[in-house]
């Protein structure tokens, strides 16, 4: 196996040389032709750095540990799935891998506390909100890691305290699907939400009820459901509300995997997708232009959510900096789930 005297003597110039440039590849103190001929070397000799020597040397492991606060499966969410491969992507271009620590426990900042106390040893941590979480369990997590003194970064969450380092999702001013639905004329609109204590849902819930008071439309109680951002939880919570009465035109689901409930419900009451009932999904999964019809939804940047975590979390980790927030807003897709309401 070569080694980095190896690389020196072929390429002629100092294992100093060597050393320096392969720690860091943007070095100004290795010129730009003995950087060449180090490359040269190397691809000749097939070397291989030895990374846990790497990491030894330079007191770091090259990993970063994701923080998904919840016991369950962490990649049965094709949301996080999305932004855990931006993250990827941008963390393996710089060397780093990714590690979950296990989770066990019922409330997120027991779980989280577990987590910890198995990830000794990361350069830095990515930690996801949760439809399991309060607002009070994410400033409690947050502060839980400010204690701990790593570089951190946290997405799928409101907007916390200045000092943490965010990516923040936004629907955007662009994306109001409440508003594309009263300007298509409905006015008995529905909001499926995710799980009631979620900041997530309450968000949903104060910008649908303001919209539609911008038009002196009534969001009524009885039209505001819970599906837990599942399919079978909101199929029947659809169902539930269907029994007690039809009179709904359209509903907005925060998330595409919840509008195929909706779907499902629709269907066994005999309605048709957008005839009788137009429906908005949220976030643009691979499935949502696949279903009949194609799902109109929200579209948000997951994928560059997850490269921006990235992004802020090296720059953390390289300057110490706190408090960075990068905002991110979505957009409206219109396919073919949204009509102008009929009389029926």
């Amino acid at each position: 196996m070569a080694r980095i005297r190896d690389i020196a003597a072929r390429a002629g110039v100092s294992e100093a040389a060597v050393s320096i440039y392969l720690r860091d590849n943007d070095t100004r103190r290795v010129g730009g032709e003995r950087k060449r001929k180090i490359d040269e070397a190397i691809r000749e000799l097939e070397y291989r750095p030895n990374t846990f020597a790497r990491a030894l040397s330079r007191a770091k492991s090259f990993t970063i540990g994701v923080l998904v606060p919840y016991e369950g499966p962490v990649f049965r969410s094709s949301f996080l799935n999305e932004i855990v491969s931006g993250l990827q992507t941008r963390l393996f271009r710089n060397g780093y891998s990714l590690a979950f620590p296990p989770a066990s426990g019922v409330r997120s900042p027991v779980v989280l506390k577990n987590q910890l106390d198995h990830a000794s040893g990361f350069d830095g941590y990515v930690l996801f909100g949760t439809r399991f979480c309060s607002r009070g369990d994410m400033e409690e997590n947050a502060a839980m890691l400010e204690r701990v003194g790593i570089p951190f970064v946290m997405a799928n969450m409101p907007e916390l305290t200045p000092s943490v380092n965010q990516v923040i999702l936004r629907e955007g001013p662009k994306a109001n699907p409440i508003r594309y639905l009263l300007d298509l004329g409905h006015r008995r609109i529905a909001l499926m939400a995710g799980r009631e204590e979620s900041p997530d849902s309450l968000e949903g819930i104060d910008q649908a009820a303001e919209t539609c008071g911008q038009y002196h439309v009534e969001l009524a109680a009885e039209d505001i459901l819970f599906g837990d951002y599942e399919l079978s939880i909101a199929r029947s919570a659809m169902l539930t509300r269907l029994a007690r009465g039809s009179d709904l035109t359209a509903v907005y689901c925060l998330s595409d995997t919840m509008a195929m409930g909706v779907y499902e419900a629709l269907s066994e009451a005999n309605l048709d997708v957008p005839s009788d009932v137009s429906v908005i999904g949220r976030n643009d999964s691979f499935f949502a232009r696949l279903l009949t019809p194609p799902l109109t939804t929200v579209q948000r940047p997951l994928y560059e959510a997850g490269s921006q975590c990235a992004e802020v979390l090296l720059r953390a980790m390289e300057s110490g900096r706190s408090g960075m927030k990068v905002y991110l807003d979505g957009s409206l897709l219109v396919r073919g789930s949204t009509a102008v309401p009929s009389e029926r």
